[in-house]
């Protein structure tokens, strides 16, 4: 299977993937859009988790053991 490993993580460029390429088996579609929505929504709440502690200096310095 061939595919740009650059440009995975783009938007679009997953779904287009999946709905283009001939060598994915549709069983598998699904688990792999699972599998993506996840990757996706657990980076977005890590970047909110350090913003978070960004903020906070209590949550910081707990986190950072100072």
């Amino acid at each position: 299977m061939s595919y740009n490993k650059q440009k995975l993580h783009k938007v679009g460029y997953f779904r287009e993937l999946l709905a283009t390429n001939q060598d994915i088996d549709e069983g598998l579609k699904p688990l792999l859009r699972l599998c993506r929505e996840t990757v996706v929504r657990l980076g977005k709440t890590e970047s909110a988790l350090v913003r978070s502690l960004q903020r906070d200096s209590c949550l910081w310095n707990a986190w950072n053991g100072s």
